[in-house]
């Protein structure tokens, strides 16, 4: 008697040996073999027992196929594979990329949680997993969350809810980005046009240089508060760009934008259309296609790292790294600058300004509006308008 084989479905088929004429059983599932005897010499019952016995393993928590299908590990793998399929941003950013980031960083989720069973998870072992997670110092609650976040997300995947625990002492405080005032600005704007071709030496040994882009999109991030973020300043392309002009001959910048998960028209001050303008001068035979700041990279997770090295170089030349009161300054201080010049003016309408700038009145209060009165009430605390006593 010959061996034979039949597929019944993917993962699924039925054979017989050379020295029996009993039907066996194979599956494949989650990479793995599992062969077994049917103890029939039907073929048709033999299928009915190959269906029965998949389901069996797929159902009993205590067979092998049910162990392995219940680890973190597991569930991380099908997390990834569900976010593979999800379509990149306007800029070209994959989620899973992120993800997998999170998932395999030293001392990060996978190296923790990898073979536990996702049911056996307790709010304690999140919290234990939170006091682990710093490697030198401790993280910041935004950081804390990002790994959170795709826990909840792997678990979510296994049906398992679970309370998380609150993060109290183990985060470090928000903490107040540095600013620019409006001399340190005009000093960072012209000197960022002084420094184009300054070369200097990444971590890996090779060389870079400052680039006129820099200069560019500095002035147009003061001029439209945006963040500098893969979601927003590096997607914007030519053909998102709409030139604007109101009744009195002042020109601006309209362009959509996708903000949590909603589209939003965003309006610049007439110094982002400069920027642009200049910009596109020096760039006449640009494509529609291309993003307006340092097209030439077309992965924009390698164009924010390397921009945001090339930002760090330029406020080390020029002694602006951290700002009078020992903030460390980076490109997000630009948007934080861009929102307090714009609540500085008088009369100005601060719900505006927020909807504008994607913040919260509170965010506003807290971190922007305190900053934004130093300058604006400092002539009468000088004594420099008559007061009313």
């Amino acid at each position: 008697m010959k061996s034979k084989s039949w597929n019944l479905y993917k993962g699924m088929s039925l054979y017989t040996r050379k020295d029996s004429p009993r039907f066996y059983g194979c599956l494949r599932i989650n990479g793995k073999y599992y062969r077994k005897c049917l103890n029939t010499e039907n073929r048709n019952e033999g299928e009915e027992l190959l269906f029965q016995w998949k389901n069996e393993l797929l159902s009993d928590p205590d067979s092998p196929v049910s162990e392995e299908n219940q680890t973190f590990g597991y569930f991380s793998k099908k997390l990834i594979k569900k976010e593979k399929t999800y379509p990149p941003t306007p800029s070209g950013y994959h989620m899973y990329r992120f993800t997998e980031k999170i998932l395999k960083r030293e001392n990060g989720l996978l190296g923790y949680f990898s073979n536990t069973d996702i049911r056996s998870i307790k709010t304690s072992d999140v919290d234990n997993f939170i006091t682990q997670l710093p490697l030198k110092k401790k993280l910041t609650k935004s950081t804390v969350k990002q790994h959170l976040n795709v826990l909840r997300k792997v678990l979510n995947m296994g049906d398992v809810k679970l309370r998380f625990p609150r993060l109290n002492g183990s985060t470090l405080k928000s903490q107040r980005r540095g600013f620019f005032n409006k001399e340190e600005y005009r000093e960072l704007r012209d000197k960022s046009l002084e420094f184009v071709g300054h070369e200097y030496k990444l971590h890996n040994g090779t060389t870079h240089h400052i680039d006129r882009d820099l200069h560019d999109l500095i002035v147009f991030m003061v001029g439209s508060s945006l963040r500098p973020t893969i979601s927003e300043i590096y997607s914007v392309q030519h053909k998102h760009i709409t030139v604007k002009e109101t009744k009195k001959k002042t020109k601006y910048l309209e362009f959509p934008l996708n903000r949590k998960n909603q589209t939003m028209m965003i309006q610049t001050l007439p110094t982002s259309y400069y920027s642009y303008r200049d910009l596109c001068k020096r760039r006449k035979n640009y494509d529609p296609e291309d993003y307006i700041f340092y097209p030439r990279w077309t992965n924009r997770q390698h164009c924010m790292s390397m921009v945001l090295r090339e930002f760090k170089e330029l406020l080390e030349q020029i002694g602006m790294r951290y700002s009078q009161n020992g903030e460390k300054r980076t490109l997000y201080s630009l948007r934080h600058t861009s929102i307090i010049f714009n609540i500085s003016q008088p009369g100005v309408d601060l719900m505006d300004i927020c909807r504008r700038s994607d913040t919260s009145l509170k965010m506003i209060h807290e971190w922007y509006y305190p900053e934004s009165q130093l300058d604006m009430n400092l002539p009468k605390f000088l004594r420099e308008e008559k007061l009313s006593l």
